[in-house]
């Protein structure tokens, strides 16, 4: 697991089933056949972590020497006697290491790669891998694309793992729903029943509405024919009450015109009552002057003594009925403008009622149309 920490830490991301062997960290160390044993040594000795070195022809590969395969033919009787100051293709001679190692893309993805590398003969399986990156060649461990293939494993099952939660999360999510579902349905149901029993509710509602609209028709028709009878009765009524003050007001029109005929009669009884006056005047001197001459003639005129006495109460009498004529006079005189007064205000109150009857009566017209309106809508 420290190894799969480090593997990782050194690679600086995640593995995913996709990734390729170039995300992988490498070696490079390659030579040529006539390189001596002695270079390769000091190369592993001074790079132990190296897995091996390719063995280059004509910048082809031509073999690769594993590390832990090179110190084996070294331990071997004479080994290092034989191939530490030779040229290291002697130590290919007639060995495994001839055969022309596994070369693979570094575009390759992991997975495939194990799979090729697995599928090789047993005694190659765990040599490292020549990788190919725009005609450059590194070796990649064995050993480093096996931790590679166990995290992208540790990746995958943590993957499966998820998903597995994520399915019981769907599972559970799913039993849910669908005991929400059924509550659903049965509210449903029960919304069902309720609505059935609501538009039965509706119904009747509409029912009694209807009826109640066909009431309030007939109440209409009843008060469309009243406000007619209304309208036609104010009509008449107003029209009643105008006429009527027109003849009032022609009543104190003739009131007015009697009071000023009166009170030229009343001058000309003045002027009556002045002549009477004088005439009376004119009796009592005459009888006075009636007196002084039986007076004076003694008895000869004694005859004459009842007419004088006559004449004297004729005149009274002219003088009496002059006072009586005189104070009717004044009592008319003092009545009239009295009822000149009252013709005037009775005249100005009938002008003022027809004034305030003017708009009633278009109101009440007014009214009239609407009604017509209401009983004719077009």
């Amino acid at each position: 697991m420290a190894q799969l920490q480090e593997l990782t830490s050194r690679m600086n991301q995640h593995l995913t089933p996709q990734s390729t062997l170039n995300v992988l960290p490498t070696h490079g160390s390659c030579f040529t056949g006539d390189v001596i044993g002695q270079s390769i040594l000091e190369q592993f000795q001074a790079q132990p972590e190296l897995p091996g070195v390719i063995i280059l022809e004509n910048d082809k590969p031509l073999a690769l020497i594993p590390q832990a395969k090179f110190y084996a033919r070294l331990n071997q009787p004479f080994g290092r006697e034989l191939y530490l100051k030779r040229p290291i293709r002697i130590l290919l001679e007639g060995s495994e290491l001839e055969t022309f190692p596994l070369v693979l893309p570094d575009s390759c993805p992991i997975i495939t790669a194990v799979t090729t590398a697995l599928s090789q003969n047993s005694e190659f399986v765990y040599d490292p891998i020549i990788l190919e990156a725009a005609g450059d060649y590194v070796l990649l461990s064995c050993h480093t694309l096996l931790l590679a293939q166990a995290q992208i494993l540790q990746q995958i099952h943590r993957f499966m793992a998820q998903q597995e939660d994520e399915k019981q999360q769907l599972t559970q999510a799913l039993t849910a729903a669908q005991a929400q579902a059924e509550t659903y349905a049965q509210q449903l149901a029960q919304s069902q029943i309720d609505n059935h029993h609501h538009q039965e509710i509706l119904e009747h509602q509409n029912q009694e509405l209807r009826a109640q609209a066909k009431e309030i028709s007939r109440m209409n028709q009843q008060l469309l024919g009243m406000g007619q009878l209304v309208s036609q009765e104010s009509q008449q009524a107003m029209q009643g009450t105008i006429t009527s003050a027109n003849n009032l007001m022609r009543e104190f029109n003739q009131v007015l015109r009697l009071g000023g005929v009166l009170d030229q009669e009343l001058e000309i009884i003045d002027g009556a009552s002045i002549e009477i006056e004088h005439i009376s005047r004119q009796v009592k001197h005459l009888a006075l002057q009636a007196s002084l001459i039986i007076g004076r003639a003694g008895g000869q005129f004694s005859a004459f003594d009842f007419i004088t006495t006559e004449i004297n109460k004729l005149g009274e009498q002219c003088v009496h009925a002059n006072q009586q004529i005189v104070g009717i006079a004044q009592r008319f005189r003092q009545r009239i403008p009295e009822v000149i007064q009252a013709a005037q205000t009775g005249e100005a109150t009938a002008r003022d009622l027809i004034q305030h009857t003017r708009p009633a009566e278009l109101a009440w017209n007014q009214f009239g149309s609407l009604v017509k309106q209401w009983a004719n809508p077009t």
